[in-house]
């Protein structure tokens, strides 16, 4: 290994990057304040993208924090729903799970302080309350937070707090205490109840400092239902030409891009080949598209008896389609590569692109919102 310094010239450039990149996610569990548990893996947060923001917020107000994530390659964004209200879905510290166990109960808090005004205040605090301490008072138990506005790189986190309680039915007492030193204190708030604290009451629609209402969403919202409801309003449509056997009208239909000489598309085979296994072919249609216009029927039909695709191949379809889906790829995903996926419904409205190929769980979610 060469020890030889690098020259100034070198340490400029050095200055100037990043030698940091594509290191694994990690997701790290708090199993009851004892101890933590890495689930990226199991959560897919450890994926193939190179990550490099994220935040924390509850976008379907179920009293579960989310996460959003920004990556520096595709897929650019990802929203990531937790799970962890469905039944124990992780089991307990001991590693078993207990389906009797109740969800969660929680509580949720926004600040609003006291300067409305653009300098600073040698009385009040600042409008957001960055910087609040909070005390939860739980009988058996007591939970400390500040109010912050996030701890990663260019991001901001959801400026309502949730406080996990457990199984309890509420705290018993609830103090904030203000960057200014103000401290106003609430007692007896039920569970899952979100609390509005303002500073000065003048601000309060209801001239007290505290304004408490029902926190979680009356019905549940789907991630993947919005994004089927999105994709349809928009009008993303994907219609191929292409005469499909058998007339199959699948409730949910995957076309997979791809080449006969395409090395990570042949690697690919063996998933298509397990997704093929355990999906209804009456509810998903599987389709391969090629999307090198330079090859001929015959390369198709030599490629389709070689390796058997668990997909049907798409050989007679025009150049101007094989185009239009290379161009639907490269919009959704910001780069031209193989093997992408689309996915779409019936009619042919997306639902979702991505690289690489789903699994059967990401599929059946998606089934489910149809």
């Amino acid at each position: 290994m060469d020890q030889t310094s690098p020259s100034s010239d070198e340490k400029k450039n050095l200055r100037g990057a990043s030698l940091s990149g594509k290191e694994r996610n990690h997701l790290f569990l708090n199993l009851q304040g004892k101890q933590f548990q890495d689930i990226a893996g199991v959560a897919g947060v450890d994926h193939h993208g190179d990550s490099r923001a994220f935040v924390i917020l509850d976008y379907d107000r179920d009293g579960y924090q989310d996460i959003a994530l920004v990556n520096a390659n595709a897929p650019l964004f990802q929203l990531y729903h937790n799970q962890l209200g469905k039944k124990n879905v992780m089991g307990n510290a001991g590693g078993s799970t207990n389906h009797k166990s109740k969800p969660g109960q929680m509580l949720a808090l926004r600040f609003v302080g006291g300067n409305h005004a653009g300098d600073a205040s040698k009385f009040w605090s600042n409008r957001d309350g960055y910087g609040a301490m909070v005390t939860v008072e739980l009988g058996d138990l007591t939970i400390r937070r500040e109010h912050r506005a996030g701890e990663g790189f260019a991001s901001q986190n959801s400026a309502t707090m949730i406080v996990g309680i457990g199984e309890r039915n509420g705290a018993d007492k609830i103090t904030v205490r203000w960057p200014s030193g103000v401290v106003q204190e609430i007692p007896d708030v039920s569970a899952n109840t979100i609390v509005t604290v303002y500073e000065n009451p003048e601000h309060s629609p209801s001239g007290e400092h505290f304004v408490s209402e029902p926190y979680k969403a009356s019905s549940r919202f789907s991630r993947e239902r919005y994004m089927t409801r999105h994709n349809k309003t928009s009008g993303m449509r994907l219609q191929l030409s292409s005469k499909i056997a058998n007339g199959v009208k699948p409730k949910l239909r995957m076309y997979t891009t791809t080449a006969t000489w395409c090395a990570s598309c042949k690697r690919e085979l063996p998933q298509l080949e397990r997704l093929r296994a355990v999906l209804d072919p009456k509810l998903v249609g599987m389709f391969g598209v090629p999307v090198d216009h330079t090859e001929k029927p015959e390369q198709f039909k030599a490629y389709i008896a070689k390796y058997q695709p668990a997909y049907e191949l798409l050989i007679d379809l025009p150049v101007d389609e094989m185009k239009m889906v290379q161009k639907m790829v490269g919009d959704a995903l910001n780069m031209d590569g193989l093997p992408a996926t689309i996915l779409t419904d019936s009619n042919g409205y997306v639902l979702k692109i991505m690289w690489g190929v789903p699994s059967a769980s990401e599929i059946k979610r998606l089934l489910a919102t149809l």
